[in-house]
């Protein structure tokens, strides 16, 4: 018998965590975009970015793995939302 990838993480705070991720980097678009600058902000963003770009990639391989083995709204809408947000955050990069 395969363990869920997702157990002891419950599948609706997966969810919230990658819809908190996403809200994040939207939000970084739009300080950079109304060039909102402020020392406070800096730091922060220095210091949250680059954790969370990692943890990102970590949620999309572990939903693609719960997902294949349980199919779950919840898993996929997560998964949509950190693909969509990682692609726009590495392509912003490039």
């Amino acid at each position: 018998m395969q363990k869920d990838t997702l157990t002891i993480l419950n599948k609706t705070l997966f969810f919230y965590l990658c819809l908190a991720i996403a809200c994040y980097f939207l939000c970084l678009y739009f300080l950079s975009y109304f060039e909102i600058k402020s020392a406070a902000i800096s730091v922060i963003r220095e210091s949250i970015t680059i954790p969370l770009l990692v943890s990102q990639l970590i949620l999309v391989i572990t939903g693609i793995k719960s997902y294949s083995s349980e199919k779950n709204n919840y898993i996929l809408a997560g998964i949509s939302i950190l693909l969509v947000s990682t692609l726009l955050t590495f392509g912003s990069f490039v």
